[in-house]
């Protein structure tokens, strides 16, 4: 268990693993983060529709990758045996992913504002790091007036083509020659603010005790599966932006803003057939099989969005209005079919293995830790 080891600090350690992830993933979180304010201003369908695209790589990375690191070799601890490891999975974004284009979405406030040396190319969340395409909503007052009720450019990209997942896992021996290996982490604060966990477990089972002479093949073969969620959820600020034209029924409410957040959940399935062999220092393990994963992104809470008034004010023709809730995204994992190969190294008690997986979304990932069957 995690606790028999007082030099390692499991909640430091899990702080570290998931601030490296977000470091990684969200150079400039909070201001990416804040973005949403402007999509939701502009209106709930457009603020959806812009989410997203430029989120997909990202729900769909996170899903597939939390769907690997199970695997260490294709049999499974003897009775007993035991491991512990950190795990780091890279699904390995398409380059067709990494940008969209806005003028072929189906938006209905928002428009391209088309700028010179502006491009209406603006890169998704794993896109090139520089500012998207500006985007501009305007509502017509009368012949010579209009209000802007949203301005601004799509967020940057990250730079970097690869949604990262790391973890720590540990696995266990029981009867029949079978293994269970679960995965956890307590709610930990994120470097922006935020807080995520993790949780999962997978089960694997040797087959060679059921097939006859099993025993005396050269190859352990053995069938797996296993689960993993991980939810996190940010705070959001966004305000309602006033102007001469516009009418503020919650100004002496401030408080209907105070409860805002973005909740992000990614859940992943996978079960495979896996073959391999184990040597004195080698393990040599490789499997084919099935995965799914689901990724939502959702803002809870009370959100500012500015509508045309009911009133017939000439003056002030618009309203701030309160929309509860307004950003709900499911995200399917591309990844269906699934091959992989990969190979452990074991010095003593301490070990080391990598594997590559190959899907639309392919992912590589590494592990290291202590083991002893």
């Amino acid at each position: 268990m995690l606790h028999t080891y007082p030099k390692i600090s499991y909640s430091a350690v899990c702080f570290a693993l998931m601030s490296l992830l977000m470091l990684i993933q969200v150079p400039k979180a909070e201001a990416q983060f804040d973005n949403s304010g402007e999509f939701i201003r502009a209106g709930i369908d457009d603020a959806n529709t812009l989410f997203s695209s430029y989120l997909e790589p990202f729900g769909k990375g996170f899903g597939a990758g939390l769907n690997s690191g199970w695997v260490q070799s294709a049999k499974p601890h003897g009775k007993l045996g035991f491991n512990l490891s950190f795990r780091m999975s890279g699904a390995l974004v398409p380059n067709v992913d990494n940008s969209f284009d806005v003028t072929g979405l189906p938006l209905q406030r928002l428009e391209y504002a088309n700028d010179a040396n502006d491009s209406p190319i603006t890169p998704t969340f794993t896109g090139v790091r520089q500012t998207g395409s500006r985007m501009i909503a305007r509502h017509e007052i009368s012949d010579s007036e209009t209000v802007t009720l949203a301005d601004f450019n799509m967020p940057q990209g990250i730079g970097i083509g690869v949604i990262p997942s790391p973890m720590i896992q540990a696995g266990v021996g029981i009867i029949r020659d079978t293994e269970i290996t679960l995965r956890y982490m307590p709610p930990v604060s994120m470097p922006f603010d935020g807080q995520a966990n993790l949780w999962g477990g997978s089960i694997k089972h040797g087959l060679n005790q059921w097939i006859p002479g099993g025993a005396l093949l050269p190859v352990d073969f053995s069938v797996m599966a296993g689960y993993t969620s991980l939810s996190m959820n940010v705070n959001l600020d966004v305000q309602p932006q006033e102007d001469q034209y516009t009418r503020n029924p919650y100004e002496d409410a401030p408080e209907t803003w105070s409860d805002q957040s973005l909740a992000f959940t990614s859940n992943g399935f996978t079960t495979m057939l896996l073959a391999g062999k184990n040597l004195p220092v080698l393990a040599i393990y490789g499997g084919v099989g099935y995965e799914r994963s689901t990724t939502t992104v959702a803002t809870l809470g009370s959100f500012p969005v500015k509508v045309e008034d009911d009133q017939n004010d000439p003056e002030r023709p618009m309203v701030i209005q309160k929309e509860d809730d307004p950003i709900d995204l499911e995200f399917s994992g591309t990844n269906s079919l699934r091959a992989m190969l990969g190979m452990r190294v074991r010095l003593g008690l301490f070990s080391i293995n990598a594997d590559y997986t190959h899907a639309r979304y392919p992912i590589a990932s590494v592990g290291l830790g202590i083991s002893f069957r």
